[in-house]
């Protein structure tokens, strides 16, 4: 069975990549980070903070730290921005290890929120979409009501126009965190 994502979203996964790709028309983002010196997490927490992503990539790697892991991450945030026509600073990259990806999509009124959470033996990163428009303030607090402390995500394409409260998005958010965790136990 396939999750839908929200409208503006698409989601394409080659040899264990994980592409989420944002067509807007907005792209605001925002994320919450571990507070760890990984080369991935160096990278995305600067990209972000322009608020704006246009795709993130969920890589099955581990990256070394340092200047290696470094030049791997921006290689390949490279060449995914050159395939989608955008410069690298659009590109958020995540490195996931083994982990699977369960997808979980729960309707608000009149816009979508899904999480999509990436799974080892416990969450390891969770980024939650929405075709609704959230400002990236409301969206850093509404990553900040999950319960979970890794890597956490949010990108809005804002292409259904609605402008819903924080806390419905949160409690829709904090929903389809849970089915997809619960995904995950099914299918283990």
């Amino acid at each position: 069975m396939t999750t839908p994502l929200p409208e503006g979203f698409t989601s394409l996964e080659s040899e264990g990549t994980r592409l989420i790709v944002c067509g807007g028309p907005r792209n605001d983002a925002a994320g919450l980070l571990p507070d760890e010196e990984c080369p991935d997490l160096l990278w995305t927490r600067q990209v972000l903070t322009t608020h704006r992503l246009t795709a993130v990539v969920l890589a099955p790697s581990v990256f070394d730290r340092g200047p290696v892991g470094f030049g791997d991450v921006h290689e390949l945030a490279e060449r995914i921005a050159a395939e989608l026509g955008l410069g690298a600073i659009d590109v958020g990259v995540i490195g996931i290890g083994a982990a699977e990806a369960h997808l979980a999509s729960v309707p608000g009124d009149g816009y979508v929120v899904t999480a999509t959470v990436t799974v080892e033996t416990a969450a390891t990163a969770v980024v939650v979409t929405t075709d609704a428009q959230v400002a990236p303030g409301a969206m850093t607090d509404i990553l900040a009501t999950l319960p979970h402390t890794g890597v956490r995500l949010m990108l809005a394409s804002g292409a259904s126009t609605v402008t819903p409260r924080a806390d419905e998005v949160a409690a829709l958010a904090t929903t389809a965190f849970a089915h997809a965790l619960a995904l995950y136990g099914a299918a283990s």
